[in-house]
């Protein structure tokens, strides 16, 4: 077999300890940029973190070392709506005779629901005696896909009009790569990203 131009994959020790393997993180804001508190606490009534995460199980004969930082993930978001809910509350307003008063109103819970789905693919993916075929800068993954459910309240408004589109956008992304072994001893990339969410209003209705 004529191997010129190919890339020839790394020799890897087939006794490497897959629980060793440094797991990586990395955070990013809404403007791309690297951040230190991607996740920031949020108020007790709302629920502004998103959460999904997969499991791939690398196949027997090959590894994926110290490289978890190779990692490409694709975030949908087009089944995820928000929803108006009455939410009853008290609030202090001015009376107009004197001092103030303590009055019950009723404003509006944003409950983002639906689903966000996942895909993920992690490498290099290496032979433990062997060779790829291809050529730069392509490589060999493992992938795994997820779908979580969402129905929570990021926010609360007022004023607001069903339906209540372009609603919100996400300010930060946490993704964490661990390497581990599954009861077989094979290899496994577990992959969890987390996404804060954050309420930006609601479009103005078309126009009829």
């Amino acid at each position: 077999m004529n191997l010129e131009n190919l890339r020839i994959g790394e020799y890897v020790n087939d006794n490497v300890d897959f629980e060793k393997i440094p797991s990586v993180s990395f955070a990013i804001d809404k403007h791309g940029e690297i951040t230190k508190d991607p996740c920031p606490p949020t108020p007790d009534e709302c629920d502004n973190i998103i959460t999904l995460c997969c499991t791939t199980t690398v196949p027997d004969g090959f590894v994926i070392g110290d490289d978890l930082d190779k990692v490409c993930i694709a975030i949908d978001k087009s089944e995820l709506d928000c929803c108006l809910e009455p939410f009853e509350t008290t609030a202090e307003v001015d009376n107009p005779c004197n001092g103030k008063l303590i009055c019950p109103v009723t404003i509006q819970a944003v409950r983002l629901v639906g689903c966000a789905r996942m895909h993920v693919n992690v490498g290099d993916l290496m032979p433990v005696d062997g060779f790829i075929l291809y050529p730069e800068p392509q490589a060999c993954t493992v992938c795994c896909d997820t779908t979580t459910c969402v129905n929570q309240i990021i926010d609360f408004t007022c004023g607001q009009v069903t339906p209540c589109e372009g609603c919100f956008d996400f300010t930060g992304v946490f993704v964490e790569c661990k390497s581990g072994t599954d009861d077989c001893g094979r290899q496994t990339i577990t992959v969890q990203v987390t996404l804060v969410v954050e309420f930006i209003g609601c479009d103005p209705p078309s126009p009829c």
